[in-house]
């Protein structure tokens, strides 16, 4: 006789009814990744940034990291517990198949990510994670500098130099680590546009880095965007400061949501 072993429940049941029998524990490391990548990614069918979802099934299969507040759980089959207290700010609770999912916010994921994870797989993850939810290097930097007695904070310094939340998959991740350690400059071709929602209306069409100089550079939209006189336009320009990276000439409120946080002054990529 053959037994069939039935296929395990998807990952959002199985964090949602784990987390439904512990009050206070939070959904955190591999699988708080793979739900912010894949079922909370807002990704629409098409987007170039799908590519990322080649990374949710290991993600997925990894035994389930709960933090838990006290001294930790009782051990489980497939479910790993850790014993901390995690700000409020850390903490997103996201409505999910019928229940409430506690997780980990998508900047202290890729914290977790970024201290436990070898460098280029933990790079990979980081950007797919910022392409939808807008990880900034900074950002990271900081969250390292508020948990200073964390184990693996130093290599938070090391993912924030690399990440990129313009990356639409991991081969273009890996691609650009080869090219920065061979000390080249990456091309912004194809990078996408993304806004402080996660959005992208957009891709770069500039054929290569930036200069030192002021630059022009083109970008094509998904969707038109609206020009300075109301009117609606299939793209939009903007000069680059090489001083601020602020934009210096018109563009649209999602331009500048990602132009303005400096991009523009330090090395594409």
């Amino acid at each position: 006789m053959t037994l069939e072993h039935p296929d395990p429940p998807p990952l959002l049941a199985r964090a949602r009814d784990l987390l439904a029998a512990r009050p206070g524990a939070v959904l955190a490391g591999p699988a708080a990744a793979a739900l912010w990548i894949d079922e909370f990614g807002g990704v629409r069918a098409g987007d170039d940034r799908e590519a990322h979802l080649e990374l949710v099934p290991p993600l997925a299969l990894a035994p389930l990291e709960i933090v838990v507040p006290g001294r930790g759980g009782r051990p489980m089959a497939g479910v790993r517990f850790r014993a901390d207290e995690l700000p409020p700010d850390e903490v997103h609770e996201v409505p999910g198949d019928g229940g409430v999912v506690r997780l980990t916010s998508p900047l202290r994921t890729a914290f977790d990510l970024a201290r436990t994870l070898p460098l280029d797989e933990a790079v990979e993850l980081v950007d797919a994670i910022g392409s939808r939810h807008v990880v900034w290097p900074d950002d990271l930097r900081r969250l390292a500098h508020r948990h200073p007695g964390v184990r693996g904070r130093r290599a938070v310094f090391s993912v924030a130099d690399l990440i990129d939340h313009g990356s639409t998959s991991p081969a273009r991740t890996r691609v650009r680590l080869v090219l920065r350690r061979g000390g080249i400059d990456v091309p912004r071709a194809g990078r996408a546009i993304v806004d402080a929602d996660g959005c992208s209306p957009g891709s770069w069409t500039s054929p290569g880095p930036t200069t030192g100089a002021a630059s022009r550079s083109a970008a094509r939209a998904a969707r038109p965007w609206p020009a300075p006189d109301g009117s609606a336009s299939s793209g939009g320009s903007c000069s680059s400061s090489p001083t601020t990276g602020g934009p210096t000439g018109w563009c649209s409120r999602r331009w500048v949501c990602w132009s303005g946080g400096g991009v523009g002054s330090r090395r594409p990529g």
